[in-house]
Protein backbone atom coordinates (compact mmCIF):
# COMPACT_ATOMS: atom_id res chain seq x y z
CA UNK A 1 0.00 0.00 0.00
CA UNK A 2 1.37 3.49 -1.26
CA UNK A 3 1.69 5.74 1.75
CA UNK A 4 0.04 8.85 1.79
CA UNK A 5 1.95 12.51 2.41
CA UNK A 6 1.15 15.06 5.29
CA UNK A 7 2.22 18.52 4.51
CA UNK A 8 5.30 18.17 7.45
CA UNK A 9 6.50 15.11 5.05
CA UNK A 10 6.12 16.88 2.00
CA UNK A 11 8.45 19.59 3.44
CA UNK A 12 10.68 16.67 4.74
CA UNK A 13 11.26 15.29 1.69
CA UNK A 14 11.20 17.53 -0.92
CA UNK A 15 15.17 18.74 -0.81
CA UNK A 16 15.55 14.88 -2.00
CA UNK A 17 13.56 15.36 -5.32
CA UNK A 18 16.19 15.84 -8.09
CA UNK A 19 14.76 19.82 -9.18
CA UNK A 20 15.82 20.57 -5.74
CA UNK A 21 19.45 19.57 -6.03
CA UNK A 22 21.84 22.48 -6.61
CA UNK A 23 24.21 22.39 -9.42
CA UNK A 24 27.03 21.07 -7.92
CA UNK A 25 24.55 17.82 -6.65
CA UNK A 26 23.57 17.37 -10.06
CA UNK A 27 27.04 17.48 -11.55
CA UNK A 28 27.86 13.70 -9.62
CA UNK A 29 24.69 12.22 -11.10
CA UNK A 30 23.99 10.43 -14.80
CA UNK A 31 23.46 13.60 -17.60
CA UNK A 32 19.85 14.21 -17.28
CA UNK A 33 17.22 16.98 -18.70
CA UNK A 34 14.72 18.11 -16.76
CA UNK A 35 10.86 18.78 -18.08
CA UNK A 36 8.44 20.84 -16.48
CA UNK A 37 5.32 19.57 -15.96
CA UNK A 38 1.56 21.96 -16.72
CA UNK A 39 -0.22 21.23 -14.50
CA UNK A 40 -2.32 19.40 -17.29
CA UNK A 41 -0.16 17.38 -18.12
CA UNK A 42 0.71 16.14 -14.26
CA UNK A 43 -3.22 14.83 -14.55
CA UNK A 44 -2.81 13.49 -17.58
CA UNK A 45 -0.24 11.36 -15.97
CA UNK A 46 -2.16 9.57 -13.98
CA UNK A 47 -5.30 8.89 -17.04
CA UNK A 48 -4.64 5.27 -17.40
CA UNK A 49 -4.03 4.25 -21.30
CA UNK A 50 -4.75 0.09 -21.92
CA UNK A 51 -1.04 -1.12 -21.63
CA UNK A 52 -1.61 -3.04 -25.38
CA UNK A 53 -2.12 0.07 -27.09
CA UNK A 54 1.20 1.05 -28.80
CA UNK A 55 0.36 4.95 -29.48
CA UNK A 56 -1.78 7.62 -28.44
CA UNK A 57 -5.45 8.18 -29.34
CA UNK A 58 -7.44 10.78 -30.31
CA UNK A 59 -9.39 9.68 -26.67
CA UNK A 60 -6.46 10.07 -24.86
CA UNK A 61 -5.93 13.81 -23.19
CA UNK A 62 -4.45 16.18 -25.51
CA UNK A 63 -2.05 16.91 -22.48
CA UNK A 64 -0.63 13.29 -23.29
CA UNK A 65 -0.41 14.27 -26.77
CA UNK A 66 1.53 17.40 -25.95
CA UNK A 67 3.81 15.58 -23.53
CA UNK A 68 4.54 12.72 -25.92
CA UNK A 69 5.39 15.72 -28.59
CA UNK A 70 8.36 17.06 -25.89
CA UNK A 71 9.70 13.77 -24.75
CA UNK A 72 10.09 12.07 -28.23
CA UNK A 73 13.16 13.94 -29.09
CA UNK A 74 14.72 14.16 -26.18
CA UNK A 75 14.28 9.93 -25.78
CA UNK A 76 15.61 10.03 -29.25
CA UNK A 77 18.61 11.53 -28.73
CA UNK A 78 19.85 8.32 -26.70
CA UNK A 79 20.96 5.79 -28.42
CA UNK A 80 20.23 3.18 -25.73
CA UNK A 81 16.97 4.30 -24.56
CA UNK A 82 15.86 6.39 -21.82
CA UNK A 83 15.15 6.53 -18.58
CA UNK A 84 12.15 8.75 -17.40
CA UNK A 85 11.09 9.22 -13.85
CA UNK A 86 10.01 12.32 -11.40
CA UNK A 87 12.08 14.11 -9.42
CA UNK A 88 10.75 12.52 -6.40
CA UNK A 89 11.15 8.64 -7.50
CA UNK A 90 11.53 6.13 -10.29
CA UNK A 91 9.09 3.80 -11.81
CA UNK A 92 10.40 0.96 -10.39
CA UNK A 93 7.27 -0.80 -9.24
CA UNK A 94 5.68 -0.52 -12.48
CA UNK A 95 3.98 -4.00 -13.74
CA UNK A 96 6.54 -3.44 -17.20
CA UNK A 97 9.64 -2.18 -15.31
CA UNK A 98 10.67 -5.94 -15.18
CA UNK A 99 9.85 -6.34 -18.46
CA UNK A 100 11.77 -3.78 -20.44
CA UNK A 101 14.40 -2.83 -17.40
CA UNK A 102 12.84 0.67 -17.43
CA UNK A 103 14.40 1.25 -20.99
CA UNK A 104 12.07 3.76 -22.69
CA UNK A 105 12.60 4.08 -26.61
CA UNK A 106 9.93 6.35 -26.88
CA UNK A 107 7.53 8.57 -25.28
CA UNK A 108 4.61 6.49 -25.03
CA UNK A 109 6.46 3.88 -23.49
CA UNK A 110 7.85 6.20 -20.68
CA UNK A 111 3.92 6.85 -19.84
CA UNK A 112 3.02 3.53 -19.57
CA UNK A 113 5.76 3.13 -17.17
CA UNK A 114 5.12 5.78 -15.15
CA UNK A 115 0.91 5.42 -15.13
CA UNK A 116 1.77 1.68 -14.37
CA UNK A 117 3.33 2.64 -11.35
CA UNK A 118 1.31 2.71 -7.86
CA UNK A 119 4.53 5.53 -6.44
CA UNK A 120 4.33 7.40 -9.24
CA UNK A 121 0.08 7.61 -9.20
CA UNK A 122 0.68 8.15 -5.53
CA UNK A 123 3.62 11.04 -5.66
CA UNK A 124 1.45 12.64 -8.75
CA UNK A 125 -1.50 12.60 -6.72
CA UNK A 126 0.09 14.30 -3.05
CA UNK A 127 1.49 16.52 -5.18
CA UNK A 128 -1.90 17.81 -6.76
CA UNK A 129 -2.93 18.14 -3.40
CA UNK A 130 -0.60 20.05 -2.23
CA UNK A 131 -0.04 22.23 -5.15
CA UNK A 132 3.40 20.92 -6.12
CA UNK A 133 4.61 21.36 -9.36
CA UNK A 134 6.85 17.94 -9.89
CA UNK A 135 8.74 17.37 -12.93
CA UNK A 136 9.97 14.53 -15.14
CA UNK A 137 13.60 13.66 -15.13
CA UNK A 138 15.12 12.00 -18.50
CA UNK A 139 18.36 10.12 -18.23
CA UNK A 140 20.19 7.83 -20.48
CA UNK A 141 19.55 4.30 -20.17
CA UNK A 142 21.84 2.31 -18.32
CA UNK A 143 22.53 -1.14 -17.85
CA UNK A 144 23.70 -1.61 -14.53
CA UNK A 145 24.61 -5.01 -12.75
CA UNK A 146 23.19 -6.03 -9.29
CA UNK A 147 26.72 -5.74 -7.59
CA UNK A 148 27.26 -2.45 -8.65
CA UNK A 149 24.53 -0.61 -6.87
CA UNK A 150 25.14 0.87 -2.91
CA UNK A 151 23.12 2.34 -0.61
CA UNK A 152 25.29 4.71 1.01
CA UNK A 153 24.02 6.52 4.47
CA UNK A 154 25.32 10.07 5.36
CA UNK A 155 24.43 11.84 8.76
CA UNK A 156 25.92 14.92 9.89
CA UNK A 157 27.38 15.29 6.40
CA UNK A 158 29.85 12.13 7.12
CA UNK A 159 29.73 8.66 5.71
CA UNK A 160 27.96 6.12 8.17
CA UNK A 161 27.88 3.18 6.66
CA UNK A 162 27.35 1.57 2.94
CA UNK A 163 25.22 -1.42 1.85
CA UNK A 164 25.58 -3.81 -1.14
CA UNK A 165 21.27 -2.30 -2.25
CA UNK A 166 20.43 -5.52 -4.03
CA UNK A 167 21.03 -7.59 -0.23
CA UNK A 168 18.60 -10.27 -0.25
CA UNK A 169 17.00 -13.19 -2.53
CA UNK A 170 18.74 -15.56 -5.01
CA UNK A 171 20.01 -12.34 -7.29
CA UNK A 172 21.84 -10.74 -4.13
CA UNK A 173 25.06 -10.90 -5.76
CA UNK A 174 28.57 -11.71 -3.54
CA UNK A 175 31.42 -9.38 -4.54
CA UNK A 176 35.35 -10.87 -4.35
CA UNK A 177 36.89 -10.00 -1.18
CA UNK A 178 39.60 -8.96 -3.55
CA UNK A 179 37.72 -6.47 -5.55
CA UNK A 180 35.85 -4.58 -1.99
CA UNK A 181 38.89 -2.53 -1.28
CA UNK A 182 38.97 -0.81 -4.18
CA UNK A 183 35.25 -0.08 -4.23
CA UNK A 184 35.48 1.08 -0.79
CA UNK A 185 38.38 3.45 -1.27
CA UNK A 186 36.53 4.76 -4.44
CA UNK A 187 33.33 5.23 -2.36
CA UNK A 188 35.15 7.09 0.74
CA UNK A 189 36.32 9.75 -1.73
CA UNK A 190 33.20 10.11 -3.83
CA UNK A 191 30.96 10.59 -0.73
CA UNK A 192 33.22 13.12 0.64
CA UNK A 193 32.53 14.97 -2.22
CA UNK A 194 28.73 14.36 -1.89
CA UNK A 195 28.97 15.38 1.52
CA UNK A 196 30.59 18.75 0.51
CA UNK A 197 28.17 19.40 -2.21
CA UNK A 198 24.93 18.39 -1.02
CA UNK A 199 22.27 20.63 0.59
CA UNK A 200 21.24 18.13 3.73
CA UNK A 201 22.95 16.99 6.57
CA UNK A 202 21.12 13.71 6.81
CA UNK A 203 20.60 11.58 4.11
CA UNK A 204 20.73 8.05 2.13
CA UNK A 205 22.23 7.80 -1.16
CA UNK A 206 21.73 5.54 -3.91
CA UNK A 207 25.33 5.23 -6.02
CA UNK A 208 26.35 2.94 -8.92
CA UNK A 209 29.85 2.33 -8.46
CA UNK A 210 31.07 -0.78 -11.02
CA UNK A 211 32.61 -3.19 -9.59
CA UNK A 212 34.61 -4.61 -12.17
CA UNK A 213 35.97 -1.26 -13.65
CA UNK A 214 38.18 0.50 -10.89
CA UNK A 215 38.62 3.19 -13.28
CA UNK A 216 34.69 4.51 -13.80
CA UNK A 217 33.88 7.19 -11.12
CA UNK A 218 30.57 6.40 -9.29
CA UNK A 219 27.26 8.38 -9.83
CA UNK A 220 24.86 9.93 -7.83
CA UNK A 221 21.72 7.67 -8.70
CA UNK A 222 19.18 9.21 -6.25
CA UNK A 223 18.90 11.00 -2.55
CA UNK A 224 16.67 9.46 -0.07
CA UNK A 225 15.17 10.91 3.42
CA UNK A 226 17.05 9.78 6.57
CA UNK A 227 14.63 7.34 8.62
CA UNK A 228 12.51 3.88 9.18
CA UNK A 229 10.53 4.74 5.77
CA UNK A 230 13.74 4.33 3.96
CA UNK A 231 14.98 0.85 2.99
CA UNK A 232 18.50 0.57 5.49
CA UNK A 233 19.37 -2.66 3.14
CA UNK A 234 22.29 -4.99 5.84
CA UNK A 235 21.93 -2.35 8.12
CA UNK A 236 18.98 -1.76 10.81
CA UNK A 237 17.60 1.37 11.93
CA UNK A 238 16.44 -0.02 15.23
CA UNK A 239 20.12 -0.69 15.78
CA UNK A 240 21.92 2.62 15.41
CA UNK A 241 24.97 1.90 16.85
CA UNK A 242 25.37 -0.32 13.37
CA UNK A 243 25.92 3.34 11.81
CA UNK A 244 29.47 3.86 12.40
CA UNK A 245 31.36 3.70 8.72
CA UNK A 246 31.02 0.77 8.26
CA UNK A 247 30.57 -1.11 4.50
CA UNK A 248 28.40 -3.87 5.10
CA UNK A 249 28.74 -7.16 2.29
CA UNK A 250 26.86 -10.27 1.09
CA UNK A 251 28.84 -13.32 1.70
CA UNK A 252 27.92 -16.34 0.74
Amino acid sequence: MQKTWSLSWLDWIKPTFLECWPIQLRALAPPQVGVALSSGEVRALIHTRPLWRPRLTADDPHELHALVERLDPLIAGYSAGAFVRLGSGSPKDSVLFGEIKGRARDAVTAIKLLQTSPRIRTHIEQCIAFGYAPQLFVRPWMEIAPEDEFRCFLRGRRSAGVSQAVCSGVTAPVVPKAARRHVEIRLRAFLDVVAREIHMDNAVLDVLCPVRDEGARPLLFDVNPWGARTGACLFSWQRPEMFDGRFLWVDA
